[in-house]
């Protein structure tokens, strides 16, 4: 397994990998995750092999976290996401020179688009906001988070949104 491993902080805590991480640090994980996984091949069946394989290069494609949102329409969120390059938590992954957005959305590429307020705090934190007078719009539907830089764009994380109606007004 890879040495990586952003947190994702909120009620409930998640572990999720960075795809941001260089090239060479993906691959240097993936050939390792291959070798263990090939120590324990020698001694299963070929079925049981072919899973693994599976597993290893699936791990070797890096995508965003999942993360669902739970929304209660008209109420105040807030989520806290630190990025660990550790399972310890003992090494930051810094976001210098990233700035960060998310939306939520019926689906992707559908109308209407929510802005999901996003505040970068170094080394590792984002905070998402979503004040009540815009959780009267959130929509049932997906959201993500993305992180910005010179170097590109990448989705951090990624997931469902599901959008219940409050009763008082």
């Amino acid at each position: 397994m890879s040495d990586f491993w952003p947190t994702v902080v909120s009620e409930a805590e998640d572990v999720i990998r960075p795809r941001w991480l260089s090239e060479v640090q993906q691959q240097e994980a993936a050939q390792a995750q291959v070798a263990q996984l090939a120590a324990v091949a020698a001694t299963l069946p070929a079925a049981q092999v072919a899973a693994l394989t599976a597993a290893a290069t699936s791990a070797a494609r890096l995508g965003p976290g999942r993360f669902d949102l739970d929304i209660y329409r008209g109420d105040t969120h807030r989520w806290r996401f630190r990025f660990w390059q550790n399972s310890a938590h003992t090494q930051t992954v810094s976001l210098a020179g990233f700035t960060a957005r998310a939306q939520n959305r019926p689906a992707a590429g559908q109308s209407p688009v929510i802005d999901l307020a996003c505040a970068l705090t170094q080394p590792n934190t984002i905070d998402v906001y979503l004040s009540p007078f815009v959780s009267q719009t959130a929509v049932t539907g997906r959201w993500d988070l993305e992180l910005t830089s010179a170097a590109g764009v990448v989705t951090v994380i990624a997931g469902a949104v599901t959008v219940t109606e409050d009763i008082t007004r």
